[in-house]
């Protein structure tokens, strides 16, 4: 899948907030993983803080080719923060 290179950081975060909010999970991570890996480290940053993002996704979720129920994925992509 490509990236979604110029989607405006409120425009996507507007859309992952909706996704999670209609607890549509599956679209929230195929929309994540197109994500360029820059405008989402700044949705994380600044809108939507990982901690929370990981307590809403069901832990079957994969994001980024990761599965989050391993722990030491988790705790490395929190180091990267």
């Amino acid at each position: 899948m490509n990236s979604i290179r110029n989607t405006p950081i409120d425009v996507a975060s507007t859309r992952i907030l909706h996704y999670l909010r209609i607890h549509n999970y599956d679209d929230c991570a195929i929309y994540i993983n197109r994500l360029n890996s820059i405008t989402f480290r700044k949705i994380l940053i600044n809108d939507l803080p990982l901690d929370i993002l990981l307590s809403q996704l069901p832990f079957s979720i994969e994001i980024f080719g990761f599965d989050f129920r391993n722990s030491v994925i988790k705790s490395n992509l929190l180091s990267i923060l």
